[in-house]
């Protein structure tokens, strides 16, 4: 879908958030905004969640936690082989939850009613003996990593990215040694501006590979197209990929959140010294 890419038709739906609710049949400008666009719509939901949600007790958050697993269990076997909308013939065998486009909303609310539960398990501290462990992390990271790789069903992956979260965030005297050293913490903090840069330079990168089949290009990004291994390949993409990201990070969204909290706390002074001065 390369020629929808930057579509100027696109702008208005990047703009209010609606990626994620089937206005197109593909990614525009930047794709990683999809989750922008489901987190945002999960924000403004919240308060009618709370609401609902405020007076249950811990047992009823496992109830909770398993509604979110059958909202991604059908979004897996039934809603993706039926996109978009339900309205062409569905495609025998699709399983996944890489609906971005279509139901990516519904997705992202999903995710976000699991991510209360395991907020109220953490705070509660049940299965800390058990997750609280360096090795069961690993091992539930593993786990994932092989359910990735070996194409196992999207719904189990995220469950136990659920489990990766709680377990780290539990902690034990090893894993916070690991977790606290320097490259983990930089790259926590770059992690957003990487995520929303990676995809522009791969942009970049396919655009370099389109050249090449139209017109051979010389120079020093020849090796490219000459079977070199990938892995040193990928490896310096990554390294471009986490500069960009800080360099972002630094120069773009630290000074933007800067200036947005400033703006709010002068706002915020202006309407207390308002109403201070009330008689």
């Amino acid at each position: 879908h390369l020629q929808h890419l930057y579509r100027l038709d696109a702008i208005p739906v990047q703009l209010t958030f609606l990626q994620t609710v089937g206005v197109f049949n593909f990614d525009t400008f930047n794709a990683p905004a999809w989750s922008l666009s489901a987190e945002w719509w999960a924000y403004v939901l919240f308060p009618f969640l709370f609401v609902a949600f405020r007076k249950l007790g811990y047992r009823q958050w496992y109830l909770v936690f398993a509604l979110a697993l059958l909202g991604w269990l059908c979004i897996e076997f039934f809603l993706s082989a039926r996109e978009p909308f339900m309205t062409h013939p569905p495609e025998a065998g699709k399983r996944t939850l890489d609906v971005n486009w279509h139901y990516g909303t519904l997705r992202g609310i999903y995710g976000f009613v699991a991510g209360m539960s395991v907020w109220q398990v953490y705070t509660r501290g049940r299965g800390r003996e058990l997750l609280g462990n360096g090795w069961n992390l690993l091992a539930l990271t593993g786990l994932a990593l092989a359910s990735m790789y070996f194409g196992g069903y999207d719904t189990v992956t995220v469950s136990l990215f659920a489990l990766i979260i709680l377990s780290a965030a539990y902690g034990s005297p090893g894993m916070d040694r690991v977790l606290s050293w320097s490259v983990f913490s930089q790259l926590g903090r770059w992690s957003f501006s990487i995520y929303m840069w990676h995809m522009v330079l791969i942009h970049f990168v396919m655009l370099y590979f389109i050249a090449q089949r139209m017109e051979p290009i010389q120079g020093l990004l020849r090796p490219l197209a000459k079977g070199y291994p990938v892995w040193p390949l990928l490896i310096a993409f990554l390294l471009v990929t986490s500069w960009v990201g800080y360099l972002s990070f630094r120069f773009i969204e630290t000074p933007t959140r800067r200036w947005i909290n400033g703006h709010r706390s002068r706002e915020e002074q202006q309407v207390t010294e308002a109403g201070s001065n009330r008689p």
